[in-house]
């Protein structure tokens, strides 16, 4: 090396002007080589248009933005199985509701136990099956699987009004407009036992329409509504937008300082957060304050993103028609999924309130255990998972032909990429 390879090269020197570029041509592929590349460029353009299209991803796209439709499917089969894992030194006993039909939305095929239930009696109506057992040394587990297949569908609800508060039966306005729940000592784990969990001196109440603040907020927002669609309506849209779902810290937060229970009414109210159970509750006293019958449905959600089910809760309201006629007129509102009216076909129900606070709280109370200690694993597990036909629901916002522009917009790119490409 000399002297000058050393010296950093800032540019080229100055071409002569006798200079001129000897300009090249790529070599030419042979024709069998463009063709072959041409045919894959268009099955890739093809699968991607596919895969755009495809219910999966159509799904993930529209729910995940709101500005857009919704899709869900027309109906679903799928198989899943509740496993129990029980561990510790303790008596224990499982009391659950027997899954089954909720007709026209759910069907069930099969139930499959193991264990068989200890027993299965009939309690506030309905069948429970009962799991008893007792651990005895520290390392024995004991693991209980129900396994259930069955069918379901989306209904969606459209109507413009309805009937006012004064058309609603008055039975059920007795059974489903009272305060439900008021907490005892003992329905949480915390220690010492207390009923009032936030210490803010008064005795927390699960669902609790007779709260001045939960009614001054309710003649707020839909005292000047003309009818129970649209007082439901009204604050089914305030809650969406003024409250958020609790973040993974603030599960943790409530499970701690709540024993285990969701959070009562007043406290999701002051929080501006809560999980689906906890919104759900609120909107149900804010209907009830107002004379509309209103109850809380439990049960599991699918995320077929993830193919993982989870325990979910959301409110099932009264809603009489214009016309004024009797009827089981009971609608679904999932305000912490943004489904007013509408029940999909990727949840199942467990368990439907009954406007009793002793029956809610025992539904909750799903595992209980005395003499000894007890930790537990309580998820549920996809089997398997189909889904037919599609249901298209606009958004208040919806943007219209959002899958034909898809359509059209999605090989349009493709084509100008693979122009680009190649060109």
């Amino acid at each position: 090396m000399n002297d000058q390879d050393d010296v950093p090269y800032f540019g080229a020197p100055p071409e002569p002007e006798h200079y001129r570029p000897v300009r090249r041509t790529a070599p030419q592929r042979p024709p069998k080589r463009r063709i072959l590349r041409s045919i894959v460029y268009s099955l890739l353009i093809l699968l991607l248009v596919m895969l755009l299209l495809s219910p999966p991803v159509l799904n993930m796209i529209t729910n995940n933005f709101p500005i857009y439709e919704r899709v869900f499917p027309e109906k679903a089969s799928f198989t899943v199985e509740r496993r129990i894992v029980l561990s510790g030194t303790a008596d224990y006993t499982i009391d659950l509701p027997k899954i089954t039909d909720v007709l026209p939305a759910q069907r069930v095929t099969e139930i499959r136990y193991s264990p068989t239930p200890t027993e299965s009696p009939l309690k506030y109506g309905k069948t429970w099956d009962v799991w008893r057992g007792s651990l005895g040394t520290f390392n024995r587990e004991d693991i209980i699987s129900i396994r259930v297949s069955m069918e379901t569908e989306t209904l969606v609800w459209e109507m413009e009004r309805s009937g006012g508060t004064a058309d609603i039966p008055q039975d059920l306005v007795a059974q489903y407009t009272g305060d439900e729940w008021v907490l005892q000592e003992d329905d949480t784990n915390l220690i010492p036992p207390t009923d009032d969990r936030d210490g803010d001196g008064r005795v927390d109440v699960m669902i609790e329409p007779s709260a001045p603040q939960i009614s001054n907020l309710a003649q707020q927002l839909a005292d000047d509504k003309p009818d129970v669609y649209s007082k439901a309506k009204a604050i089914y849209e305030y809650i969406i937008s003024h409250f958020t779902y609790s973040t993974e810290q603030q599960m943790t937060y409530v499970k701690s300082e709540y024993g285990g229970l969701p959070k009562h009414t007043l406290a999701t109210l002051r929080d501006g957060w809560g999980d689906c159970d906890e919104q759900a509750m609120l909107y149900i006293s804010l209907l009830r304050t107002l004379g509309i019958p209103a109850r809380l449905e439990l049960g599991a959600l699918y995320n077929v993103n993830e193919n993982r089910w989870g325990g979910h809760a959301w409110a099932l309201i009264y809603i009489p028609p214009e016309d004024g006629t009797s009827g089981n007129y009971w609608y679904n509102v999932d305000v912490v999924n943004s489904e007013f009216l509408i029940r999909d076909a990727y949840r199942f129900t467990t368990w439907i309130d009954d406007g009793n606070g002793t029956h809610l709280s025992d539904y909750y109370k799903t595992i209980t255990y005395q003499d000894g200690f007890l930790q537990r694993d309580d998820e549920y597990i996809s089997i398997s998972f189909t889904q037919s036909g599609r249901v298209t629901v606009k958004t208040e916002q919806s943007m219209p032909g959002f899958e034909f522009a898809l359509s059209i917009i999605a090989p349009t790119v493709a084509v100008i990429l693979w122009r680009k490409r190649s060109g």
